[in-house]
This record gives structure tokens, C-alpha cells and sequence, in this order.
């Protein structure tokens, strides 16, 4: 598995196709990096904690987006294959 370095804009583009069709949200201060998202579902909204030191490595951020994916199907969610 690749332990590429990711910079912000790499990990969020990442993150968005992971949860397609869905809108993700980031969360950050002006001049800071994003530790959280949301995923706005049909009829829900999902909050996702992740800490930068995750969504910096391209393989500790595909692990967590395993984990983000299968609590969005268990919530009644369809999302789309994707390659990261």
C-alpha cells in the first residue's frame, strides 16, 4: 500500500469521490488544516473526525475511507466505486 505524502487539495479531491454521489463539507479554520467532515446523505448528515496526520498519508486515508464507506452503506447510503 502507498505511503505517498498527500497535500490538502490531493486528500480532499480523494475524499469527495470516495463518498460520490454524496456532498463532503471540510471543516477548517482560515490558514488551517481540515480535521473533520460531513457527508450530506438523501436525509442525514454524517460527521467524520480525521486528523491531518490520516488525510496526509495516501494510505492511512484509504484505511479510514474503508471504514467512512461502510458506515454510509449501513446508514441506507449507495455510493459509487472509486479509485483513490
Amino acid at each position: 500500500m502507498s505511503t505517498e505524502a498527500l497535500n490538502k487539495d490531493q486528500a480532499k479531491d480523494i475524499i469527495s469521490r470516495a463518498v460520490h454521489p454524496y456532498l463532503c463539507k471540510f471543516h477548517e479554520a482560515k490558514n488551517e488544516d481540515f480535521d473533520r467532515f460531513t457527508v450530506e446523505m438523501d436525509d442525514e448528515t454524517q460527521e467524520f473526525e480525521i486528523a491531518p496526520a490520516t488525510w496526509q498519508n495516501k494510505s492511512a486515508l484509504i484505511e479510514r475511507l474503508d471504514m467512512v464507506r461502510t458506515r454510509l452503506v449501513g446508514r441506507g447510503g449507495s455510493i459509487g466505486d472509486y479509485t483513490a
